[in-house]
């Protein structure tokens, strides 16, 4: 295996993206993704294969030069530094991206772990700019010299292994996505169209339930005079039931937020920054996992906690909470837990929901069993990783 330094302009061509003209709707709401920083969930993600805009053939036909190909190498260059992904099909991003469409001498996967393996690198320079938003030029990338595998056959054994872990994580992904997609349709069917369906038949209403009837909320806190090892969840690192990270603390040292204790089925759900969607089911909570103050912790008092979960995630209440958020937009928006506690749930009773939670506790299970699967894969990939783009491992 020979190894030499190269720039990225030699890898393949960069491309910096644009914003089509939001002024024109008819550039708009096609089925070609749009991808933005906001768009790629971490600095591990793989294929970015959704967005929440998307650009029309009208708006791609104005941007010929920036419209990406598939397996396109895409890099944030402004802000959030060094999060990378591969385009799925054919893409445009904004401007704070730099992609790099992989020449023939070289594989895009092997391009996209190299960036990966060289983030600390491009954080260090972003860093250094002196400027008050770390940025990486268009013309300061390109140039960005590191140390590549020349040889293309060990460059595609080197992808193929490392993608196998990102292939299987993806597919558990999907499988996650479909498994919620299926108890959000249960929730939608015993809880909403069928309350609407016997309220128009009978002319009755279910029994409203604050959420402070059904649930403790930070039921549970450690002293600030505690000891010993934990595990902590920050609002950040949670977003719609996903875990990105828990991070291992001395509580000595642990951060002063770090109060909340939660146990199986406790829900967490954020009060504060950046848009209220961050929060989850804890479907198997080790005795030292602690999340943070930022955090309303609820724990149900009946066995509905799937249900209550489901409804907290409705578009409709995440859109109330922002609502009545309180603080800039930019800085802190925040809610109170006594907030969340007056939102009322219609149950048709108390048995009755038992019944449906028993019903979706398969699939949250299978959920949180793929996601713990995927932290696994995670974390040998990871190892992997610096090991195989240095060159200490044999593909």
């Amino acid at each position: 295996m020979a190894k030499i330094y190269k720039e990225i302009q030699e890898l393949g061509e960069i491309i910096t993206g644009k914003t089509p003209s939001t002024a024109d709707e008819t550039y708009w709401g096609g089925k070609i993704p749009f991808i933005t920083p906001t768009d790629i969930n971490g600095f591990t993600t793989y294929y970015q294969e959704s967005t929440e805009r998307y650009v029309s053939p009208i708006g791609a036909a104005k941007q010929k030069k920036t419209l990406l190909p598939p397996n396109a190498v895409c890099v944030t260059c402004i802000a959030s530094i060094g999060k990378p992904c591969i385009t799925k099909v054919a893409s445009i991003t904004n401007q704070q991206i730099n992609s790099i469409v992989a020449n023939e001498n070289n594989d895009y996967r092997y391009v996209y772990y190299l960036m990966r393996y060289n983030l600390p690198y491009m954080l260090t320079v972003a860093g250094g700019s002196g400027s008050g938003t770390p940025i990486i030029s268009k013309n300061k990338f390109a140039r960005f010299k590191f140390l590549v595998e020349d040889d293309l056959c060990t460059q595609r054994a080197i992808a193929k292994r490392l993608s196998a872990y990102d292939n299987l994580i993806e597919n558990n992904r999907r499988r996650i996505a479909i498994l919620e997609r299926k108890a959000e349709q249960l929730y939608k069917e015993w809880f909403v169209r069928r309350r609407k369906s016997v309220e128009k038949a009978s002319k009755e209403s279910w029994c409203n339930y604050s959420i402070k009837e059904l649930c403790h909320i930070n039921h549970d806190t450690i002293s600030a005079k505690a000891s010993g090892s934990i595990l902590y969840l920050d609002t950040s690192s949670i977003t719609g039931n996903k875990i990105a990270t828990l991070e291992s603390y001395d509580l000595r040292s642990a951060p002063g937020r770090a109060r909340r204790k939660v146990k199986r089925n406790s829900i967490v759900y954020s009060i504060v920054r950046p848009n209220l969607k961050h929060h989850g089911i804890i479907k198997d909570a080790p005795a030292n996992l602690i999340v943070s103050t930022g955090f309303a912790v609820l724990d149900a008092k009946h066995d509905i906690a799937n249900v209550i979960y489901l409804f907290l995630s409705s578009q409709e209440v995440v859109d109330y909470c922002q609502m009545i958020a309180e603080g800039a937009v930019a800085t802190y928006p925040s809610i109170r837990p006594e907030d969340i506690g007056k939102l009322k749930m219609a149950l048709p009773s108390i048995a009755e929901a038992e019944k449906w939670n028993r019903e979706l506790e398969p699939l949250f299970t299978l959920a949180s069993n793929l996601q713990r699967q995927n932290a696994l894969l995670v974390k040998e990939r990871d190892l992997l990783l610096p090991r195989l783009m240095s060159g200490r491992l044999k593909p």
